[in-house]
């Protein structure tokens, strides 16, 4: 199956955003699947900095950092929007009874452990 047009532009940009940004990024790797099938992977940068000259494949693994958040976010507004839960200041065990109960609303927040980052 040829890559539709949109799938193509996204992992262009995608691949371009990436090559292009500062040398924080040492490497990624992307892949497309398309209703069940792959459609694309690409491997771009150093697998390991020790190895520069590798780039990251399919079976690389990379530190997630705050990348989770997103994803985090994303299942919450679709779970709203789906009508599954009434409000984004529940709290989690409202759904999740066996989860430890906390002072704050589950939605979108973020503290740092860090003191840097509460400045």
């Amino acid at each position: 199956n040829p890559l539709p047009p949109l799938l193509t532009d996204a992992f262009e940009t995608a691949k371009n955003l990436v090559i292009n940004a500062s040398t924080r990024i040492p490497g990624f790797f992307m892949n497309i699947v398309y209703r069940g099938e792959t459609l694309l992977e690409f491997g771009y940068g150093a697998k390991d900095l020790k190895k520069p000259n590798v780039p990251p494949d399919a079976n690389t693994i990379f530190r997630i950092g705050s990348g989770s958040k997103l994803f985090t976010a994303l299942a919450l507004f679709q779970a709203y929007d789906l009508r599954l839960i009434t409000s984004l200041d529940d709290p989690l065990r409202k759904y999740v009874p066996e989860f430890p109960q906390l002072h704050y609303p589950f939605c979108l927040l973020y503290t740092s452990p860090s003191p840097r980052d509460r400045q």
